[in-house]
């Protein structure tokens, strides 16, 4: 399976607990290009919630969960980084 780039910046995003507008910010799309990478990644993985999808990812080292912190996030939160 293999992601875009542009792909692997919003699941990168997604694990880290950001909204489908947030991470729209983040990267300068629409909402709704947002929700339709997050569909067509959860499709190229075979998940259905975007809980499988954040284990999916963190279980496959498509993401990984560094103690460094996330500056768009809570200082309580770990930083995920891209593997």
């Amino acid at each position: 399976m293999k992601l875009t780039k542009r792909k692997m910046e919003v699941l990168r995003l997604i694990v880290n607990g950001k909204s489908s507008v947030q991470i729209a910010v983040i990267l300068g799309l629409s909402a709704n290009t947002v929700r339709v990478h997050r569909a067509n990644i959860m499709k190229t993985i075979g998940v259905r919630k975007t809980a499988d999808l954040v284990v999916h990812a963190i279980r496959n080292s498509l993401v990984s969960i560094s103690s460094a912190q996330d500056p768009e996030s809570d200082e309580s939160k770990p930083r995920v980084t891209q593997s």
